[in-house]
């Protein structure tokens, strides 16, 4: 599969880009998002970034339709309809706040398609720099389709990433839609750092954007684990182009 990135090119200190968030998929990892974008501003309020997000938590299960082909084409009209609604409010680029979605990125209309930031090469380009194996963590509906696998990075970086085994993805899947019914619990934590022990590594992939809501930087650590987390690393962009710097 071919993931689109936007160029991030240097941003005219007078003028802001606005950004648009299509969230809701799950509304806490969204919200945790849009606050992160924040977080990492500084300065006047005036200067922060400008963000759109719709959250919608209707739209059908990501992976349920990548696994059992249902509800496809009701996902996708309706990613379609969100992503014209963000860019008819101003936005100039937008952020499918699901890595799972990502799957729908040759079909969604050219016209949002050129406008969408990849969250799969925000990834690949961070583990392509760390010296580190890194676990990839990510939902069942993104491991059906091949998502890391087919990225056109893949072979440059397949010998930094591991693919857990069945069992352990299993886990991971779970973990993932405890995540969005309940956020955070104390669990957790210790389940990534056995995962990580179990696989010999001690940076994880969040390969779902329900883990941006326990990675809160890419060099920040939960219990001993260092996360690439793409949320993370284009909320600190975003911001940085805000004030004019080449994100």
């Amino acid at each position: 599969m071919n993931t689109l990135a936007v160029p991030m090119e240097m941003a005219e200190p007078s003028r802001r880009l606005a950004w648009g968030i299509l969230g809701g998929l799950g509304p806490r990892a969204s919200a945790a998002f849009l606050n992160s974008i924040y977080q990492a501003a500084s300065g006047p309020e005036q200067r922060t970034p400008a963000v759109f997000l719709v959250s919608d938590p209707s739209f059908p299960d990501r992976s349920s339709a990548a696994l059992q082909g249902c509800k496809e084409a009701e996902l996708l009209e309706r990613t379609d309809a969100a992503l014209r609604s963000l860019a008819g409010l101003g936005a100039e680029r937008l952020v499918m706040c699901c890595v799972t979605l990502h799957y729908l990125l040759p079909r969604i209309s050219s016209g949002w398609r050129s406008k969408i930031v990849s969250l799969l090469d925000l990834i690949f380009e961070a583990v392509l720099r760390e010296q580190r194996m890194q676990l990839v963590m990510c939902s069942d509906g993104t491991r059906a389709h091949r998502l890391f696998e087919d990225h056109p990075r893949w072979a440059a970086a397949e010998g930094r990433l591991v693919m857990p085994a069945a069992a352990e993805q299993s886990l991971i899947h779970r973990m993932i839609y405890e995540l969005k019914a309940g956020g955070v619990q104390p669990g957790h934590a210790r389940l990534v750092r056995q995962l990580c022990s179990r696989y010999k590594v001690d940076s994880v992939v969040a390969g779902c954007t329900e883990f941006h809501l326990l990675s809160t930087g890419l060099t920040t650590r939960l219990g001993g684990t260092n996360w690439i987390d793409p949320l993370t690393i284009l909320a600190e962009r975003i911001s940085q182009q805000t004030q004019g710097a080449a994100v």
